[in-house]
């Protein structure tokens, strides 16, 4: 695990720049498709918070593009409907992009998926009881950890944390909401929280979040490129917090038109302000990062990336 994450970062700078110059000689339109279906996939949550801002920056280029939204329950589910032809766009985590695409989740190679943008850190929690004894992640050794729904982002960052730091625990994989009353009555000694949201709902049950240690966070990423640390700032829970975070990714599939993946980057970018209203984790995006996705660029992506560095260097 640790040799294969290792290589995974090496790997994905060079999916980047091989796509980046690919088709840089190629002249196409730059006019999207008309009449075209674009479906957008949102995890449980995301859409209500998500879809009319995101909605909005892609009218603005793709005005005649019949932009449809679907829920889901599963960021797997999300990728093995892309591969499949089934829907167009997705948000996941960086880990679960890159692992689907060289088939090491299921068995399966997601080889249709594409990159489109690198978006923002999404941090991941650890929570206790208020008044457990646990306040270091040695400290969950032979403990009771839930990680979340198996095989999705959390979990796989989640496990890769105790890798990292060579701790064994007895798992569990329970959505957060079913796992914080089990946190709170001791069934549980500690639960993985996906994001401020889930951390918001589990502050109602008593708990306390641990900061990591600065050695700690060193040893995840050294192990585990695509997980870094990041500081969540006081005015979330009080005082300020360092957990680690998987970026979020833009991710599309191989067969959409070029012309229209230019258009949603642009429409991502040109939004992004409005976007980051919506939602303040988009406002820690590191735009000069957006191209390096774990997975190979789709060509509009590309090209947009290439358009934007050559309107910069005019």
């Amino acid at each position: 695990m640790k040799q294969r994450s290792n290589i995974a970062l090496r790997c994905a700078c060079s999916l980047v720049v091989l796509s980046l110059i690919s088709g840089c000689g190629s002249k196409i339109q730059t006019r999207p498709p008309q009449h075209t279906t674009l479906k957008v996939l949102f995890l449980a949550g995301q859409i209500k918070v998500l879809s009319a801002a995101f909605q909005r920056a892609l009218s603005a280029q793709l005005p005649e593009v019949d932009v449809q939204f679907r829920e889901m329950f599963n960021s797997l589910d999300s990728l093995k409907a892309l591969q499949s032809g089934d829907a167009d766009l997705t948000f996941v985590l960086a880990d679960l992009a890159y692992l689907a695409f060289i088939g090491e989740i299921d068995g399966n190679r997601y080889d249709r998926l594409r990159g489109v943008a690198i978006l923002d850190p999404s941090p991941i929690f650890l929570a206790v009881r208020r008044n457990s004894s646990i306040h270091t992640v040695e400290d969950l050794r032979n403990r009771r950890l839930n990680l979340g729904l198996p095989r999705n982002s959390p979990a796989l960052t989640g496990e890769s944390l105790l890798n990292a730091v060579g701790i064994k625990a007895t798992l569990s994989y329970e959505l957060p909401g079913v796992a914080a009353p089990q946190l709170a009555n001791g069934t549980l000694d500690a639960s993985l929280l996906p994001g401020i949201f889930p951390l918001k709902r589990a502050l109602i049950h008593d708990t306390r979040i641990l900061s990591l240690s600065p050695d700690t966070v060193g040893r995840v990423h050294r192990a585990y490129p695509f997980i870094r640390g990041v500081v969540v700032p006081a005015n979330i829970l009080g005082v300020p917090i360092l957990t680690i975070a998987v970026d979020r990714v833009l991710v599309c599939r191989s067969g959409l038109d070029e012309r229209l993946v230019f258009a949603v980057a642009k429409s991502l970018f040109g939004g992004m302000m409005d976007l980051s209203l919506i939602n303040a984790p988009l406002r820690q995006m590191n735009v000069e990062d957006a191209p390096a996705t774990p997975i190979p660029l789709h060509e509009g992506a590309a090209r947009y990336y290439r358009t934007e560095a050559a309107m910069e260097d005019r």
